[in-house]
């Protein structure tokens, strides 16, 4: 593993402090749990901002190694599926729902 030193204001090492005394953590476990989070929630803006900038969904996934359902439940609950554009969706939908399902495969090529 691989140390990272900051500084910071005394504010919000108090607030580590508190936080990490709350779920019976040291600093470091906190801090390592914030980051984390932190990175997820980060990368889920930035696929956001990619796909609102004419990237697919799929594509604006892999960039930012969001997870492709969890960024399709976001921009519905952002209400920005208007962007949906399902025939440049369709071969990602194919690759990751209907992978084994020719059947399924031939509906959703079908889908209008």
């Amino acid at each position: 593993m691989t140390s990272l030193s900051i500084r910071t204001e005394k504010e919000i090492i108090e607030e580590l402090d508190r936080l990490a005394k709350l779920q019976n953590l040291d600093r470091t476990s906190i801090v390592k749990k914030i980051l984390k989070r932190g990175i997820e929630e980060e990368k889920l803006e930035l696929a956001i901002a990619l796909y609102l900038k004419g990237q697919t969904i799929g594509r604006s996934a892999d960039i930012s190694q969001c997870n492709f359902w969890d960024l399709l439940d976001e921009l519905k609950k952002r209400g920005i599926m208007k962007h949906f554009d399902l025939d440049a969706e369709k071969e990602i939908i194919l690759d990751t729902i209907a992978k084994d399902d020719q059947n399924l495969r031939k509906r959703i090529l079908e889908m209008k």
